[in-house]
């Protein structure tokens, strides 16, 4: 028997068993591709969690600077609603010039801070005439001091002017009688750097006699004509009463601060005191009403009275 070697018995095996070469052929070309489609898989399942991790920490990082901002915001909210609980304004601010009022040296307006959203107030003065204050507020989210805003994973900051109405022009003479205004809003605006709507917003309107009496003080709003034959304020705790119509004073009728009269005012019998303080008369004033100057009145208003609003337009964010 003649002997083959090994290129002819390879040849020979093809020829003998051409199925079994072909399946080794397939299995590697299969095998080749399954390990690319696990790479491509591989590459992919990275990929995608790669991107839900990002995707994960933008969503904490967004939620933080929203609960910061969120705690900013509060801040100036209470800020301003500390601002006037203070009827005294001895916390916060202090007499400026007449008619003028300034931020106390050191004062701090409250603040909070701990595990968790915190927030904290600065107070600060802004040139104007028109009395108004920048509240600037500084929240934080998921804070691990309490005291420190630092150690919040979170912060935001934000700011508010607001502007103190209600006496923020308060005259030192005792009486504003003059002739009929053409421009009532103007004459309105240089008393209380505010507009009618924004000062009344700022109190309760009364418009019955027996909800105004010695015991009166602060800004008080009479939403109709008044007949008046009592007393209103006290020299100690006088009030800034607002007649938005005519104000007729009588025998026995006597207000204590500073009165400001959207019509006329008149006299029907008065006494020789019916005003101890200062009054402003839009419409006319025939006959006179007794006026007595009282400077002490009108500081102890400057200083008792302002209302806090926010000044539209003035709130930004950094």
């Amino acid at each position: 028997m003649r002997m083959m070697d090994g290129t002819h018995q390879l040849r020979y095996m093809a020829r003998r068993h051409p199925v079994a070469t072909s399946r080794r052929q397939a299995g590697a070309a299969t095998l080749a591709v399954a390990v690319i489609m696990l790479l491509v898989v591989s590459v992919l399942v990275f990929h995608s969690h790669t991107a839900g991790w990002l995707e994960q920490r933008a969503t904490a990082n967004q939620t933080r600077a929203k609960q910061a901002h969120a705690a900013a915001e509060a801040g100036i909210d209470v800020a301003l609603a500390a601002l006037n609980a203070d009827t005294t304004r001895l916390t916060y601010l202090e007499p400026d010039t007449p008619g003028k009022l300034k931020a106390r040296s050191g004062a701090t307006l409250p603040s909070t801070s701990g595990a968790g959203p915190a927030y904290s107030v600065t107070f600060q003065d802004v040139p104007s005439p028109d009395n108004t204050f920048r509240l600037v507020s500084t929240g934080g989210s998921d804070c691990a001091t309490p005291g420190d805003l630092n150690t919040c994973a979170g912060r935001a900051s934000v700011s508010q002017v607001v502007r103190a109405i209600g006496s923020s022009g308060l005259p030192a003479v005792s009486n504003f009688s003059t002739p009929p205004f053409s421009d009532a809003a103007a004459f309105f605006w240089s008393f209380f750097a505010a507009l009618p709507a924004e000062v009344e917003a700022l109190t309760t309107s009364v418009s019955n006699i027996a909800s105004i009496g010695p015991g009166s003080s602060g800004l008080v709003w009479f939403g109709a004509d008044l007949i008046l034959e009592k007393s209103v304020g006290e020299t100690a705790s006088p009030v800034l009463l607002v007649v938005n119509g005519n104000l007729t004073m009588r025998a026995g009728g006597v207000i204590n601060g500073f009165v400001y009269v959207t019509g006329n005012l008149s006299c029907d019998g008065c006494g020789a005191q019916s005003i101890v303080g200062a009054v402003a008369v839009v419409g006319t004033h025939t006959p006179p009403v007794n006026v007595a100057q009282d400077n002490t009145v009108l500081a102890k208003l400057q200083g008792s009275i302002p209302r806090f609003t926010k000044v539209i337009g003035t709130w930004r964010d950094w």
